[in-house]
């Protein structure tokens, strides 16, 4: 009689398997339909290394591991690495439309595949005439710029969006104006250090390289983090919310609410990337997708508008746009997952295109929270078990058993450890 090993063992060796390629795997369930197409994992910001800055290739958060389990379950039901599984890492301090490009190309080189291939490797058909794509937060919006732009071949199936800031983040607005990155998951002093890793790994010579990246790792770069995020990182600012939505306010003598009125006009930063993709003619071209399905989560309390006063009198030399007030008030808060609210998330289009006609593209919403039995953060939504789990049950066949902790199961988020060796190997 075989003894399995603890849960955490066992997962442990999963992951040394998944980098090891030739050590066996979990046998694969059964519960994908007969064909599927490539499915594409697009992770959100600072959620990747990009190829450029690792000696690997590209990958999808080595450090904290977000979307490891998301990778392990998708294998687990019959996705194949590099025959029907291709997670896109990107340089997240670009803009969403650059990024959206170098999708674009990606996809390309998919469909270019030979499906010879996938006889030998994959226990189900792969049809590469189309890809699904599986995006987590900004990664939702790289997905969106590709697909409603000019250069969009027709070559997405499902757009899957998972917590995407659809209509912003307030989140972003104290990244971009104040540095401060604790609101968008991650506190300061940690964003300082990736900020410092990618950077080190801008050097070729490794020595330089190894001396700033240790630096980095022990806390030692320093880096004015509200110059980086607004003139160094295109993306923050296309992750504000969108100008209509009035998200600052201030309250007058008389204790009522009204649209904070200092800076440039409107009073705050736009966000052009997203009215530009909620232009009513670039919204139609999402059309073409045969459905989009939108995860989200409402169970936490989420910024969607800041409070703020006039930066000069608080003698600030952040927030041009209003300093925001500490702690905000019950009225700036709103349900979502901490980061992105639900109102953001969700993708709701007009009744009809531009041209009158109706809509083809079917648009399902999924609230997270009640069918997992648990609250859903904006990074558990797509890293902790349960939540991944109807994930997955969304790409099984019709009919399939849903899958259970029996099936698959993983560590959640917060007990994973952060791996910096991950970044060499």
């Amino acid at each position: 009689m075989s003894i399995k090993p603890p849960e955490t063992v066992w997962l442990k060796l999963t992951r040394v398997a998944d980098q090891l390629p030739f050590l066996s795997s979990p046998p694969v369930l059964k519960v994908l339909p007969e064909t599927i197409h490539p499915l594409i994992v697009v992770p959100g910001f600072l959620g990747s290394w990009p190829s450029a800055f690792s000696l690997a290739g590209g990958k999808l958060d080595p450090i904290t591991g977000v979307y490891t389990g998301l990778i392990e379950g998708l294998r687990r039901i019959g996705y194949v690495p590099g025959i029907s599984l291709f997670p896109f890492p990107y340089d997240w301090r670009l803009g969403v439309e650059d990024t959206g490009v170098q999708l674009g190309q990606e996809i390309q080189a998919i469909r270019r595949l030979s499906p010879l291939a996938v006889t030998k490797h994959s226990s189900v058909n792969v049809d590469y005439s189309k890809v699904d794509i599986l995006a987590h937060s900004m990664g939702g919006l790289v997905s969106r710029a590709y697909v409603q732009s000019n250069a969009y071949a027709e070559d997405v199936r499902r757009l899957i969006l998972c917590a995407t800031p659809n209509k912003g983040a307030v989140a972003a607005y104290y990244g971009y104006e104040g540095g401060e990155t604790s609101y968008i998951g991650v506190p300061t002093a940690s964003a300082k250090i990736m900020v410092g890793l990618m950077e080190a790994r801008t050097f070729r010579n490794p020595l330089t390289r190894v001396r700033l990246t240790v630096q980095a790792a022990r806390g030692q770069a320093d880096y004015d983090l509200q110059q980086y995020l607004s003139q160094q990182t295109a993306s923050v600012r296309d992750l504000l919310p969108l100008g209509r939505t009035n998200y600052l306010y201030c309250l007058n003598e008389a204790g009522e609410e009204q649209v904070y009125p200092y800076g440039s006009r409107p009073g705050y930063p736009v966000n052009a990337s997203i009215e530009k993709l909620d232009d009513p003619e670039q919204l139609a071209r999402l059309d073409k997708v045969e459905e989009i399905r939108v995860f989200y989560s409402n169970s936490q309390r989420t910024r969607r508008r800041v409070l703020v006063q006039d930066r000069y009198a608080q003698s600030q030399p952040l927030y041009e746009h209003g300093y925001p007030v500490d702690p905000q008030p019950p009225e700036s808060f709103g349900p979502g997952d901490t980061i992105v609210t639900e109102e953001s998330a969700k993708l709701d289009l007009p009744e009809t295109k531009p041209d009158g006609s109706d809509w083809r593209v079917k648009v399902v919403h999924k609230e997270v929270s009640g069918p997992t039995g648990q609250g859903v953060d904006h990074v558990q939504l797509v890293g902790d078990p349960s939540p991944i789990r109807y994930l997955l049950d969304y790409l099984t066949a019709d009919g399939a058993e849903p899958l259970t902790v029996e099936h698959w199961d993983c560590l959640p988020v917060l007990k994973r450890k952060p791996n910096y060796l991950a970044l060499f190997i």
